[in-house]
Order: structure tokens, then sequence, then C-alpha cells
């Protein structure tokens, strides 16, 4: 069976240096991420609604059969905003995790 790690005890500078790190830390605003998230996960799915519509009128397809393209447009334009260096921009601002 194998040994559990020996917990190594710290030294005082080393607690020192934890807690400067902790203080110097900046806290997160909880409520300001959690609203920008829904808003911004609002908006990707007003976005993905109206490229359904768009599709449906269009096309003249039903609400299923316009979901499809809606998807396949939605993953292209992950994929360019991606390849483009935008993506991780808006993730990294409207993410909550």
């Amino acid at each position: 069976m194998p040994r559990a790690p020996k917990k190594q005890t710290k030294t005082v500078e080393q607690k020192r240096y934890l807690e400067k790190v902790a203080a110097a830390t900046p806290r997160p605003s909880y409520l300001g991420n959690a609203l920008r998230a829904y808003l911004f996960g609002g908006g990707v799915s007003v976005l993905g609604q109206l490229l359904t519509d768009f599709y449906r009128l269009t096309f003249n397809l039903n609400r299923v059969e316009a979901g499809n393209p809606a998807v396949a447009t939605m993953i292209f334009l992950a994929a360019l905003l991606t390849g483009l260096g935008v993506f991780d921009k808006i993730a990294r601002y409207a993410g909550a995790g």
C-alpha cells in the first residue's frame, strides 16, 4: 500500500508570503460576473433565435428544419471568432466560471 505524502510544515517566510499573496489578490465581483454571464448568454440565445427565424422565413422551412442551419451558423461564427482571437476575449469578459 502506498504511503501518504508527508505533510511539510511551512516556514515563517512562506506563511508571510502566502498572507501577502492572499491580501494582494483581487476579489471577484460575483454579482457582476453573474449578471454579465446572464446577459451574454441571453444574447447568444437571441442570436440563435434570430438565425432560426431568418432561415425559417427566407427558405420557407418549418421551425425544426430551420434549427439545423442556425446551429451550423453559430458553430461557424464561434470557429471564426476563435480563429481571429476574438472569442477568447469575449469569453473572458462574459464568462462566469
